[in-house]
């Protein structure tokens, strides 16, 4: 990477800011989920209301603050490096929560979760719609035909598992690595909330109060992949877990465990893993 390169890499991600998902934002969400899912397969904005309110930790979304030169810089296609994304310091995120989807405040992505106990079919089919090198058209398509989904979408405060059911990117921001630094955001999250809960259970323990359901920490974050988005989990420390039969292309179940971050404060280094043979 040239030096002009790596400036611009750090610049367009110096004005991305994450943040978990308010009700203001469920508006902005459904918008870029109707863009990017077929009719069917389009989660219902009350569906995205009811995640906000009971999964609230685990629905994130990323902003681009704009620049003072227009906007068009911004879509010039970027290429990352792991200096560049240690500008996402993730104190300087949370510090945001005030930072809204405006002209100057652009949401761009985002990505949400819920906890289940055990894998649980539904009828709802979706796969991640974000920073894919398929075809613009293959990129957001759907099964033509509603197909069983293996993650329960109701939110299980105790599970174990975290589902992730959707990553999504506005058109004009894919393949400029939006994608790879909101998930590698959402993994340091998970992360602090379960050090967190690590840090509550002693305080309980020490004052001998009785520990609650919800202290359960995650121990897997699990999701569903086409085959040409398989490279944008792996630099995350994901693994091919399975492969799904959906009635159309096969799809890769992918996991990855889950660790509790040494510090709330400290950033965290995303092992580069390969996958299995």
């Amino acid at each position: 990477m040239t030096s002009s390169e790596s400036e611009e890499s750090s610049s367009f991600l110096s004005r991305l800011k994450f943040r978990v998902v308010q009700p203001v934002d469920i508006p902005r969400c459904y918008q870029l989920e109707c863009s990017a899912y077929s009719p069917e397969a389009t989660a219902s904005k009350s569906t995205l209301q009811h995640m906000q309110h009971h999964a609230l930790p685990f629905f994130r979304c990323v902003l681009l603050k704009k620049s003072n030169e227009g906007g068009k810089d911004e879509k010039r296609e970027v290429k990352l490096d792991r200096d560049a994304l240690a500008l996402l310091d993730e104190s300087e995120s949370e510090a945001c929560h005030h930072v809204h989807h405006s002209p100057h405040n652009e949401l761009i992505g985002y990505v949400c979760g819920t906890r289940c106990h055990d894998v649980a079919p539904t009828t709802e089919f979706k796969v991640s719609s974000a920073d894919t090198d398929a075809p613009e058209e293959e990129s957001s398509k759907i099964s033509e035909k509603s197909q069983p989904y293996p993650y329960s979408m109701k939110h299980e405060a105790s599970g174990r598992y975290l589902a992730i059911h959707s990553i999504v990117v506005q058109k004009e921001y894919q393949r400029l690595g939006v994608a790879r630094a909101l998930l590698e955001n959402y993994i340091k999250s998970i992360e602090i909330y379960n050090a967190e809960l690590d840090e509550a259970g002693i305080n309980r323990r020490r004052n001998k109060l009785k520990a609650k359901k919800s202290d359960t920490k995650i121990e897997r974050i699990i999701l569903l992949s086409k085959s040409s988005m398989v490279n944008l989990f792996l630099p995350g420390g994901f693994r091919w877990g399975a492969t799904v039969k959906m009635g159309g292309d096969p799809l890769y179940e992918m996991e990855r465990e889950v660790k509790s971050s040494p510090s709330s404060h400290s950033p965290v280094t995303l092992p580069e893993l390969q996958p299995h043979p």
